[in-house]
């Protein structure tokens, strides 16, 4: 049966463009799978109603001149009842999709074939136009019997589910945000239909795919052309999936000395590979890559192609096409065997993709970047006066100066501690000078006291860190929580170790430490104490942006 019209560039633009703003339906209603065996417990999952994905999907795709009807008919042959889904856009192309509902038989049960074509029309309409009605679980089955009551009405005091299969956490709103904004500024510039139908290719992903670490001659000879790469890793996901996850499972035997190899087994692969036709016609490769611009900004960017058809077997062998064609162009390889990783670019396989069915395309995921500070305090970054967010909007090197009055404990330790950490002798109207330098997402601050001054690092925790501002004194590390609250930026002490080892919080040093706005510049006040040591030092005073001579 003919699943599309004879061209679908227009509708599968629209489309594109319809599922960048489509969000899933609310999953409302609960169901209960019940097991029919004795000791395996009922499982319960979360999906969305017909009608509330029917009232999505419809404004949503009305919007790009894209009609939804669901028809059914009997299959003769078969003596099932089928549904047919078709998105028509008015172009005059459209997509279909064909789903089973039941026996002819439950016709005579029209309770039970109601039930089983809201099922098969619930998802076929979510699975043709990209969107989650259901946890992603095993849904009961709607012509078993038991399982279908459960759907019919609430449920009861559900027993917990013991584990739910590949659900991802669900985006923040920012991020959801980001998403949508990158898409569409990605979309709006495509006018027409075949540009349209690429950029759907390239940035709607491929079926998810079982992937493998491999070990091929490209990691020993990319990190000797690119020296800068700390790591490569390369991976592959062969079809069918069954001979994948065999193979696997055959390679940990090996691995486990049960095995001593499975290489009589290649002949036997290779055959069942050419001979069994399963999974999507199609395939792909990406490369991805992750790291920090001369700023210190984390970057990623990746290399997308995939190849419709029976094209994808073709790619490996490319590449000579590619070369002979330099070569019909006077550029001449040089004699003798050597690694080939500079013998091409990209655009040399222009050529030979030439009237075939792929399609490549870049993307760039890099996060927008945000400053440390900004960074940490998301949406409370806004609610700070003028003067602060001014003082850790830093990007680069910045050097600021000012005056301050520093007052210092008596105590032997506190004199101490204040000697080894070269922090500021005792005075009124002292003269300060920091340095702000940003290196890899790591601020380093070098405070100058008069003639004394000491210097730290400051970074985004991670880990149990998570969301605070980790400043480091040598071979201290405080982990500070950053409070916005009557417009002043309160720094409070939640954890503390030595050499990576955490200590007591009882034992961390600990004081008021604030900033704040007054007359339009930048105030700060820092103490210092410690439960044993007393007063170590408590500074006072202002800073502005250092003029140029």
């Amino acid at each position: 049966m003919q699943r599309c019209s004879g061209t679908i560039s227009q509708i599968a633009g629209a489309l594109a463009k319809a599922q960048a703003e489509l969000d899933n339906p609310e999953k409302s209603l609960t169901a209960t799978i019940t097991s029919p065996f004795p000791r395996e417990e009922s499982r319960t999952f979360h999906y969305a109603s017909l009608a509330s994905g029917l009232e999505i999907v419809r404004k949503c795709l009305t919007r790009y001149e894209i009609a939804t009807v669901q028809a059914t008919a009997i299959d003769a042959d078969t003596g099932l009842i089928r549904l047919t889904t078709t998105l028509l856009h008015s172009s005059g192309e459209w997509i279909a999709s064909d789903w089973p509902v039941c026996p002819v038989a439950d016709t005579a049960t029209p309770h039970r074939m109601g039930a089983a074509l809201t099922y098969a029309r619930r998802y076929a309409l979510f699975t043709l136009v990209g969107i989650a009605g259901e946890d992603d679980l095993d849904a009961p089955d709607p012509m078993a019997g038991p399982p279908l009551a459960s759907l019919t009405g609430p449920v009861a005091k559900p027993k917990p589910v013991k584990g739910v299969v590949n659900q991802p956490p669900l985006r923040n709103p920012q991020a959801s945000a980001e998403l949508r904004d990158r898409l569409l500024s990605e979309l709006r510039p495509l006018t027409s239909g075949d540009d349209l139908l690429n950029w759907a290719k390239i940035s709607l992903p491929l079926k998810n795919t079982l992937f493998s670490l491999v070990d091929v001659p490209d990691l020993i000879l990319i990190p000797k052309a690119l020296p800068e790469i700390r790591s490569i890793w390369m991976g592959a996901g062969p079809v069918p999936e069954n001979l994948h996850r065999m193979l696997n499972l055959l390679a940990w035997l090996v691995r486990w000395h049960l095995l001593p190899t499975i290489a009589p087994l290649a002949s036997l692969c290779s055959s069942a590979i050419n001979t069994i036709r399963w999974g999507e016609h199609r395939g792909g490769m990406f490369v991805d890559i992750a790291g920090r611009d001369g700023n210190g900004r984390a970057v990623r960017r990746s290399w997308h192609l995939l190849a419709e058809g029976s094209d994808g077997p073709f790619i490996p062998s490319m590449a000579i096409g590619a070369i002979v064609w330099k070569m019909l162009d006077g550029t001449v390889p040089e004699p003798g065997a050597r690694p080939a990783t500079t013998a091409l670019e990209l655009a040399d396989y222009d050529r030979v993709f030439a009237g075939r069915t792929i399609h490549w395309g870049w993307r760039d995921d890099t996060a927008p970047f945000q400053t440390l500070y900004r960074g940490l305090l998301g949406d409370a970054w806004e609610a700070l006066p003028p003067a602060l967010r001014q003082m850790h909007d830093i990007e680069g090197t910045r050097s600021v100066r000012g005056r301050a009055d520093v007052e210092t404990g008596a105590g032997f330790v506190a004199k101490l501690i204040r000697r080894t950490m070269g922090l500021p002798k005792a005075g009124r109207d002292v003269a300060v000078a920091v340095t702000f330098e940003v290196r890899n997402g790591i601020e380093s601050w070098k405070r100058t006291f008069g003639e004394q001054g000491f210097s730290s690092t400051q970074q985004a925790g991670s880990g149990r860190n998570d969301r605070l501002l980790v400043e480091r004194f040598g071979p201290v590390s405080v982990s500070l929580a950053l409070v916005v609250a009557d417009a002043k930026l309160r720094l409070i002490v939640r954890r503390w170790s030595f050499l990576g080892v955490p200590l007591p919080l009882f034992l961390a040093p600990r004081g008021d430490v604030f900033e704040f706005e007054e007359d339009g510049r930048f105030h700060f006040h820092v103490e210092m104490t410690h439960p044993i040591a007393g007063l170590i030092v408590r500074y006072a005073g202002w800073l502005e942006p250092d003029l140029p001579a």
